[in-house]
Order: structure tokens, then C-alpha cells, then sequence
């Protein structure tokens, strides 16, 4: 382009609703707002508009220029191809690519600094993103939420609507803590709790997952997280913490509906009368790979409500019942308490036992029983039942199968057994209120499995 005239370079300054239309390649400074521009000049001079076009300097904001966004995937070596060919890219507006990122609670205003009272900005964070009036019907605003690393502080509840997806930073990192009551509560598509969920054309409860955080409250009994009516709700890596007056840490009710296919995978539960504890008819529960410690007086009530319990692989710390009332087709499998040294609390079937194992070693110092002579086993349940043993002295043994029957005032037993022609001092046998003992005379180990109908 050549050069047609070069003259003095003239600025104007100014408070930036001051700035007039600039002439062509005049300047401009917005004393106020630090900004510069440069009159684009007269359509006669054949600008494509009149006006004012921003220089972009430091105190610019870069992100009010952005207008479009394509999708490139340089990083695996190439540019992808978004649309039916190269020459025809798919463009997206910067803001619509930009909301499909991670929503933040921080994004409505929540600090999470553990001394600000976030329970307005949470609320509104779930309210706004899964709006009521379509959230039934729209899938598209049924986005994952993201709690940020931090400790929010609320001092109401929180609402569980259908289809919420909450994830945080991880069980130690994303904290709730409400300083009374509840940290959740559930609700239909409306927003509407207790007897009124499912009226006014609202959805139930359901479809909700919460992961990665941990959720406690510091004073109350009312559970930590309350679940009312739910269908699937998934509970994955997350801490529920609350004090002994708890009644329960979660507690599932049916108010409008059953409730049904709860999922409880690797969490802790953390203090409270009882662990989970159900006061309405509910419908397949799983709890797999959780950490129940310290609850005083049970980690899992059934009474008698649920249809399907699977309790796996589950470990109680200092939990006087870790199962109470388990019962119906209900399953628990590899259990463990902290207070037993070796045990592996079998299959329940329903109300049928099976196979639970456990080992007691004799005579050695440092394994659980250290003395000789006779010592209980354990206490046998009402009912029949069968043990399997082995008791080993060196390279001497004796196994067989005790059978018995339990009536709770006296007990008949036949044990079947085998051992060398010499006896090596061994004997296992029940009293008539159904103690059941072991004598050993030298260092030996019995390891028994019990299967019987409790």
C-alpha cells in the first residue's frame, strides 16, 4: 500500500462516554476505562464501516472479541475435521462452547472458604442449572455439576433434584458442612418435597449421582442425607459425616413412592446412631467397598423394608451391629469387623447362613489366644446349623463336621471327626446354652466355618 500523506499523529483524551466518532486514524484515550481507539475512517474512503475499532492493549477484555470456536485436535498431530469436509468446519459460538465446559458452584457465586455462608449460592447453582420447567422435558440442561475444592459452609439444605449429576474434587478436597440438619434433601422436578412429590405434573425423585465429596453436618439428628421416594440414586467416593446424635446418616423413606435401586460404592460413613436406616418399602440397595466407624448402635438397618440388600466387601469399625435385621433375599458377602483378628463373615442368603470362616491360633504368643486349655469359640445361634473344623498340632490334625441343634435352653450336637490313631489332645464341643468351646493341650490352630439358619 503506498504511502499518501504522513502528518502530525493527533490523540484525543478523555472520559470514555465522552469519546466522539474519531476521524480517520485519529486516536483516541479513555482516560477512565484505559482503553485506546482509532477512527475507522468514511465508507467513502472505503472502510467497511464507520465507527470506532478498539486497539487491544493489556487492560483490554480479550474475551468480549471472541465470537466463534472450531474445534481443532492439533495435539494428536493433526487438525480434525468437524465437518462433512475440510473445507466446511463446524463453527460454535464462543459463549454455547464455552457453557459446555465443567459448571462451577463458583460460577453462581459460592467461595467455599468455610466462614461464608454459601447455602444462597448453591441453591441457586442447582436451581438455575436444572431449571423446573424443563427439566422434565429437556435433557439438554441436565448438566454435571461441579463443587470445586473447598469447604462451603450452608445453613439450610440442599435440594436433590431428578437427573442431578453433582461431582466434586474428591472425597478429602469438596466439602459441604451444614452447621444443623440436613446437608441434601429430596425433591420432584418442581421442586416439591414430602406429600406433595409427583402432583402438579411433576416428575419424582430419581436419576440422581453425587460423587467425589464429602457432606457432614455438625449438630442434629436429622440425616445427613435423606432420601425420599428416590429411583437410582448413586453414591460414589463420598464421606457422610455426622455427630452421635444423628439418628441416621442416610435414611430412605417412601412417602409417594418406593424407593429403589440405591447405590452406596466406596464411601465412609462416619459417626451417627446407625449408618443407612430405612423406615419405608425400598427395592434393590447396594452398599459395596464402604468404611462404616464409629455409629453406636448399628452400620446397616434393614427392618424388614428392603427387597434386595447386597452388603459387599463392606468394613465396620467399632459398629456394635454392622447388619441388623438382615432378612428376605438379602445378600451380604465379605464383611469384615475391626474387633475380630481373622474374619470373613461368609454369604447370607436371606435368612440362610453360609460358609463364614475364621481361624484361632493356640499356644503361641502374640496370635489371638495365647494360652492352652479351653477357651469359647463362639456363642451358636437358634436352630440347626453345621461347622466345619480343622485343628492342626505340628504335623498332627483332627477334622469333621459338628452338627447341631440350638433351642436356646439346650443344644444337641454330633461331632463326626477324624484324626490320627493317637489323639492329639484336641476337642471341639457346645454346652447346653450353646457355648461353644475349643480344648487344645499343645500349640495348635483351628480354623472352622459355620453355616447355619439364623
Amino acid at each position: 500500500m503506498a504511502i499518501v500523506q504522513i502528518s502530525q499523529i493527533q490523540l484525543r483524551r478523555g472520559m470514555h462516554q465522552d469519546l466522539p466518532q474519531l476521524a480517520s486514524a485519529e486516536l483516541g484515550w479513555s482516560l477512565d476505562t484505559q482503553q485506546l481507539f482509532i477512527g475507522n475512517g468514511t465508507l467513502a474512503e472505503n472502510a467497511p464501516a464507520e465507527g470506532l475499532t478498539e486497539i487491544l492493549t493489556e487492560n483490554s477484555d480479550i474475551g468480549s472479541f471472541l465470537r466463534s470456536y472450531q474445534f481443532k485436535g492439533t495435539d494428536s498431530g493433526y487438525t480434525s475435521q468437524t465437518g462433512v469436509d475440510t473445507s466446511h468446519p463446524i463453527i460454535r459460538g464462543i459463549q454455547s462452547a464455552l457453557d459446555e465446559a465443567v459448571i462451577s458452584a463458583r460460577h453462581f457465586g459460592a467461595i467455599g472458604d468455610g466462614t461464608t455462608d454459601d447455602t444462597a449460592a448453591l441453591t441457586r447453582f442447582i436451581k438455575e442449572v436444572y431449571r423446573y420447567t424443563l427439566n422434565s422435558s429437556t435433557p439438554q440442561v441436565r448438566r454435571t455439576i461441579k463443587l470445586p475444592a473447598g469447604t462451603f459452609k450452608i445453613t439450610d439444605a440442599l435440594p436433590l433434584p431428578p437427573n442431578l449429576t453433582l461431582v466434586g474434587d474428591g472425597k478429602n478436597n469438596s466439602n459441604i458442612v451444614a452447621t444443623s440438619g440436613s446437608v441434601f434433601y429430596s425433591c420432584d422436578s418442581l421442586y416439591q418435597t414430602s406429600s406433595l412429590m409427583g402432583t402438579n405434573g411433576a416428575a419424582l425423585p430419581g436419576n440422581v449421582t453425587i460423587s467425589d465429596l464429602s457432606v457432614s453436618t455438625l449438630a442434629g439428628s436429622s440425616s445427613v442425607i435423606p432420601v425420599d421416594s428416590v429411583a437410582e440414586l448413586t453414591v460414589s467416593r463420598v464421606g457422610i459425616i455426622g455427630p452421635s446424635t444423628v439418628t441416621t446418616l442416610v435414611g430412605v423413606a417412601a412417602t409417594m413412592a418406593t424407593s429403589s435401586s440405591l447405590t452406596f460404592n466406596n464411601c465412609t460413613f462416619i459417626g451417627g446412631i446407625g449408618g443407612i436406616g430405612f423406615s419405608g418399602t425400598t427395592k434393590i440397595v447396594h452398599v459395596n467397598d464402604s468404611k462404616f466407624v464409629n455409629q453406636t448402635t448399628y452400620g446397616i438397618d434393614n427392618n424388614s423394608y428392603i427387597t434386595g440388600l447386597v452388603d459387599s466387601n463392606n468394613y465396620y469399625d467399632n459398629v456394635p451391629t454392622p447388619i441388623r435385621t438382615l432378612s428376605g433375599n438379602s445378600l451380604s458377602y465379605g464383611s469384615t469387623t475391626s474387633n475380630t483378628a481373622v474374619d470373613f463373615s461368609g454369604v447370607y442368603s436371606g435368612s440362610a447362613k453360609y460358609g463364614t470362616g475364621r481361624t484361632v491360633v493356640y499356644g503361641t504368643a502374640g496370635n489371638t489366644i495365647s494360652g492352652l486349655g479351653t477357651s469359647t469359640i463362639t456363642t451358636l445361634a437358634n436352630g440347626a446349623g453345621y461347622i466345619d473344623y480343622q485343628i492342626t498340632t505340628g504335623s498332627n490334625f483332627r477334622f469333621g463336621t459338628f452338627k447341631y441343634n440350638n433351642s436356646g435352653s439346650v443344644v444337641a450336637f454330633d461331632d463326626d471327626y477324624t484324626e490320627p490313631a493317637s489323639s492329639i489332645g484336641a476337642n471341639l464341643f457346645a454346652n447346653s446354652t450353646g457355648v461353644l468351646s475349643c480344648t487344645v493341650t499343645g500349640a495348635s490352630t483351628l480354623k472352622y466355618n459355620i453355616k447355619q439358619f439364623v
